[in-house]
């Protein structure tokens, strides 16, 4: 499956079901909401910087769903066109800054990172979810991500869901992804599921997952839902309470003859987004039942969905509200990140985008979204800002494929140069990708990461760079990164390492930049857990999901990958920081 972009079709569907608790049968039917076509754009003039489309606001239109096992989308009926979504604002309408290009101006290249005597910091945790516990034999790569609440951790991988105490003790069977957001299972199977996401929202008190799923069902004729090679789908799952054990909302956006990959979760005070890149299908799946209509794609644009928190913590299906933004010329950016806030200060959603475009190929594209699903004025896109353009930061770039001992000789799979894992967190938003770079003392160019960071204190204002700088080490390659920002300020990176000869298979890393660090630097790389043989499927991932710890402002949590021979590839959980609260101190007390 792709981790690109592709054009927009007319029509764009939402529905939600009930989950009770990971095992329950949802029984109420819930209505489908249908998405206004595109009306207008959000451009800043002047500036050569992307703009961004919006699709348009939910319309009155409802129809009845079937239960999940008897299909996603059964319509029964219509209720009334309704009235239609609003115009998107004019590019110099009230409240919209008039942006203007500062180039051609030329950014520093990032520069690797030098090191600071700071110790490790991580205390070893627990065994992960590995390949093993995967619904398919082989399923490659792990994209392990991690969610930690105030009692909780859950870890996804590609196909596998698990929830455990902060101690790993296990808290119910391993769930195939696929069951925990009920699509529908017949045989042989029409519908399939990658690429998931999970994150823990403090401020609301909830867990929130997403993937993407697929079938590849031909259906040119169907007066709702017309596809020529299939469908591709959002889903979204929102906990009701803090306890991931207990209820779970479940929503999904439908595409037809799209593919909404790679999709990430964004977070503001009163924003809930998913961020993905669409896809247009070109072939169908042949008749071998194995979802391949999403294997040959071509990408398009940025895709980001946009909901009221408000709406999602009540539940109401029937009310929830979202506003979809496309990229608005073809060709103009993807690997569109929206940023995570946590815990979320600030009503203004961030995103970090790569462009594609012809003569800013690779540029960075930070934008910010304002005002709510619910409100009349609805969302709209702030700035948009191409900063390579303004000279502030080089363009992204494509890493080599990295090495390892054995067979095969390089993981040439997943490993992109798109952005990672974005997070803003007081007043600057943050990101990592994979980089190509000559580590120092290294005369070979290898994968590199690279994490950047710029100010971003409000919607309007231009983001400046704060750092930019490389995680490299001579003699290997360094690729698939996570990072977080703990709560006092800590940033945690974590990385895969290895190169092609010895024993130094994939393994896990962990570093960190301290609050009163200078900028540019990071402490000495510590290993978690040890590669102890080469990934047989060479298809290792571009990133790995961090976590903060709400209830430990000095803590993050990841759960790495590393290599584990014929077994595959498995990961270990471990929690990086400060791992337990001060200690006490007495405070005198004073007469009020």
């Amino acid at each position: 499956m792709m981790r690109a972009t592709s054009r927009r079709l007319a029509s764009l569907w939402a529905a939600v079901v009930l989950i009770a608790g990971l095992s329950a049968t949802p029984s109420l039917a819930a209505p489908l909401v249908h998405l206004a076509p595109a009306r207008g754009t959000v451009a800043a003039p002047g500036s050569g910087q992307p703009a961004w489309t919006q699709a348009g606001r939910p319309v009155a239109v409802r129809y009845a769903i079937g239960t999940p096992g008897s299909g996603r989308l059964v319509a029964a009926r219509s209720d009334g066109p309704g009235p239609g979504g609003p115009a998107g604002r004019a590019p110099n309408g009230a409240g919209r800054p008039i942006i203007t290009g500062l180039g051609p101006a030329v950014a520093s290249p990032p520069i690797q990172a030098s090191l600071t005597g700071a110790p490790d910091n991580h205390q070893a945790g627990f065994s992960g979810l590995a390949e093993s516990n995967q619904v398919s034999p082989a399923t490659e790569p792990a994209d392990s991500t991690i969610a930690v609440g105030p009692e909780q951790v859950v870890q996804m991988t590609n196909t596998a869901l698990r929830i455990s105490d902060r101690s790993g003790s296990a808290l119910g069977a391993i769930v195939p992804v696929s069951t925990f957001f009920k699509l529908p299972v017949t045989n042989p199977a029409t519908f399939f599921d990658r690429q998931p996401r999970v994150a823990y929202d403090s401020l609301h008190g909830r867990f929130v997952a997403t993937e993407t799923s697929w079938d590849c069902i031909s259906d040119p004729n169907d007066a709702v839902f017309p596809a020529t090679f299939g469908h591709g789908y959002i889903d979204l799952a929102v906990s009701r309470t803090s306890d991931p054990t207990g209820t779970w909302d479940l929503f999904f956006w439908g595409y037809m003859d799209l593919l909404p990959g790679d999709p990430s979760i964004g977070t503001s005070t009163d924003k809930l987004a998913v961020s993905d890149n669409l896809a247009a299908m070109t072939q169908g799946d042949g008749g071998a039942n194995d979802g391949s209509c999403a294997n040959a794609t071509t990408g398009y644009a940025g895709d980001l969905l946009i909901a009221n928190w408000a709406d999602v913590v009540a539940h109401n299906g029937s009310t929830l509200l979202s506003s979809e933004f496309v990229a608005a010329d073809p060709n103009q950016a993807f690997g569109f990140r929206a940023a995570l806030q946590e815990p979320a200060t600030s009503p203004t959603l961030y995103t970090v985008a790569r462009s594609t475009q012809a003569g800013t190929l690779g540029d960075v594209i930070v934008s910010t979204f304002t005002g709510t699903t619910t409100k009349s004025g609805g969302v709209t896109s702030a700035g948009s800002w191409d900063l390579t353009d303004l000279g502030v930061l080089a363009p992204f770039a494509d890493p080599p494929a990295p090495h390892q001992p054995g067979s095969p000789a390089t993981l040439s799979s997943g490993v992109d140069g798109l952005a990672q894992d974005a997070v803003w967190k007081a007043g600057q938003l943050s990101w990592a990708t994979n980089y190509p770079c000559k580590p120092s003392g290294d005369g070979t160019t290898r994968a590199c990461v690279r994490v950047s960071q710029v100010t971003a204190s409000d919607a309007f204002s231009q983001p400046q760079a704060v750092q930019d700088f490389l995680v490299a080490r001579n003699g290997f390659d360094t690729y698939s990164p996570g990072l977080a920002l703990s709560g006092d300020g800590t940033l945690m990176v974590t990385t895969t390492q290895s190169n092609g000869t010895g024993s130094n298979y994939p393994a896990a890393y962990t570093q960190y930049q301290r609050g009163t660090d200078s900028s540019n630097t990071i402490s000495p790389s510590f290993q978690l857990a040890a590669g102890t043989g080469s990934d047989p499927g060479g298809a290792w991932g571009a990133y790995t999901g961090l976590a903060p710890d709400p209830q430990i402002a000095a803590s993050v949590w990841g759960a790495g990958p590393y290599a584990n021979g014929a077994s595959g590839w498995s990961t270990f959980v471990d929690r990086l920081g400060v791992t337990a609260a001060s200690t006490y101190v007495p405070i005198n007390s004073i007469r009020v």
